[in-house]
């Protein structure tokens, strides 16, 4: 397993009360080998892999959950149900297939995620490679529970884990990633061919796709390598016309709003507007649009908005055609966008965003509020470069560095009005306040109020291009999408405005092509 991952730091909430210390001086070292035997961590080597199966839920949907994995932590957990999805780490890469179908590498949090909800599980935390990695935290041990901190190299993930004295089994962690807390809560152990693991696992989080796995059945398993790997980032829900325009049907609002609005039709018959956005993680439609065509109710998806988190339903369309594309029984996300279309004057259907990138590359021209979609098997890219894209949280990412501190950058073209928003993690541990001239500003946006200050940045980079005395917004809430502290901020319109920007999702590439 890739070393940065295997550092997994756990912080936070105090799973075990705090309690007079016992008298044991047991080392960290000591504790976690006694766990180590206890689980039967080198049976997993001598069979070569584990497969549990069970139920959990999915979206608020009841589902099936498979997870495999073996003495190296690779795995795959397999959840089937109304809405299915995959989530996989072959040793190097994490990745998904979504339950909108797109098949992606994860990043960062998501990545992490990944990692360590198997190391959990499987109780492979605890293994030789990890053994330096965790201390023994007295002040919340007590005479029943002894607790160790743990952290794993090259991560923002840190937290505890409490183990009972008298089984030496984990039976809970808290852990923290950037500013989400999570707990799990392990019980109900079985030993299987030597290996002990836990059939009961609950975890609370803020923002969770299963919060439970009640497993039933634990099996040994030969691991091939294969089932553990990456599969192709094509979709096959999706249909190019090569006799259509690449160039979408555009509107600009009435208001002089910046939005790139772009017409596209659902199930063959309903046409209207929507917001073309690369902010967008999932394609949208509008609350009142869905209760209008009787769409049924899927699931329930959390969403983070601007302002803080919401929840939203998942609905299921016939078909989505945009341009040259055409989708079949595209999944959307539930958002109400009546003040939005007000704001705008005309009427929105929703917006297209991460579900339809990752279908095609797309040629975004801001400024001549020009959009073109491509097949990604035929599309050549002409007058540019190709720069790494990373796709955390489904929104694009370009590397850069705001005065000299580099970091990377989400492209987001729902922003036209605005040149860099930077996160709140960033302004704070950047110190990006200081010394600098600002003036304060509130703004209603989706999911609440979004606050911070305005001012100017010296020097912008991306992607190899210089933007200098760039006007910002210095975000400041502790909720929302800009408290991501991954990535430094946002990059929208204002910037994007001198370039064509192109997008290949399939490929993790995208390339800022200057205007002659």
């Amino acid at each position: 397993m890739k070393p940065c991952l295997l550092a997994v730091s756990v912080t936070a909430i105090a799973l075990v009360a705090a309690a007079p210390a016992s008298a044991r001086e047991d080392t960290a070292a000591d504790i976690v080998a006694r766990v180590r035997d206890t689980l039967g961590l080198a049976k997993i080597k001598e069979h070569g892999g584990m497969r549990m199966t069970g139920t959990t839920s999915l979206l608020g949907n009841p589902a099936t959950a498979e997870l495999i994995f073996d003495p190296a932590g690779r795995s795959r957990l397999t959840v089937n149900g109304p809405i299915s999805a995959v989530w996989g780490y072959d040793g190097t890469t994490a990745w998904t297939t979504d339950f909108s179908g797109e098949t992606r590498r994860q990043w960062f949090h998501e990545e992490e995620d990944i990692v360590l909800r198997t190391l959990i599980i499987s109780g492979l935390a605890f293994a030789e490679v990890a053994e330096k990695r965790f201390t023994l935290d007295k002040a919340r041990s007590t005479d029943d529970v002894v607790c160790l901190a743990f952290s794993l190299d090259g991560t923002f993930t840190i937290g505890h884990v409490g183990i009972d004295r008298s089984s030496w089994r984990p039976v809970a962690w808290s852990t923290y990633i950037g500013r989400s807390v999570d707990s799990w809560i392990l019980g109900n152990y079985v030993s299987v061919s030597g290996v002990t693991l836990p059939m009961g696992v609950k975890q609370n989080a803020k923002h969770t796709f299963h919060p439970y796995f009640n497993m039933h059945s634990i099996t040994r398993m030969i691991a091939d390598p294969a089932r553990f790997a990456m599969p192709s980032a094509a979709c096959n829900d999706v249909r190019f016309d090569p006799a259509a325009p690449a160039a979408l049907e555009m509107l600009k609002a009435p208001s002089g709003d910046g939005h790139l609005l772009v017409k596209a039709t659902l199930d063959d018959v309903h046409e209207g507007w929507f917001i073309f956005d690369t902010g967008a993680g999932m394609n949208v439609l509008d609350t009142g649009l869905i209760k209008e065509l009787h769409y049924d109710r899927l699931g329930v998806i959390p969403i983070d908005g601007v302002g803080g988190a919401f929840e939203g339903p998942m609905v299921r369309a016939g078909s989505l055609h945009v341009g040259p594309i055409t989708m079949a029984e595209p999944l959307f996300m539930g958002v109400g966008l009546a003040e939005t279309s007000r704001a705008l004057g005309v009427e929105l259907k929703g917006a297209l965003g991460y579900s339809l990138l990752a279908r095609c590359v797309a040629e975004i021209d801001i400024a001549a509020r020009i959009v073109r979609l491509h097949d990604p098997a035929t599309f050549t890219l002409v007058g540019g470069q190709w720069s790494p894209l990373t796709l955390a949280d489904r929104s694009p990412g370009l590397e850069g560095a705001i005065e000299g501190h580099k970091g990377i950058f989400k492209i987001d073209t729902g922003a036209a009005d605005v040149a860099l928003s930077v996160h709140a993690p960033a302004v704070k541990r950047l110190k990006l306040l200081e010394g600098r001239q600002t003036t304060p500003f509130a703004m209603k946006s989706t999911g609440g109020v979004l606050h911070g200050f305005r001012g100017f940045v010296t020097l912008l980079e991306l992607a190899g291009t210089r933007h200098e005395h760039v006007y910002a917004e210095f975000i400041t809430d502790n909720d929302g999408s800009f408290t991501d502290g991954r990535s430094l901020g946002n990059v929208g319109g204002k910037i994007l405005a001198d370039y064509t920007l192109v997008l290949d999702y399939q490929n993790n590439r995208a390339a800022l092509v200057p205007k002659e």
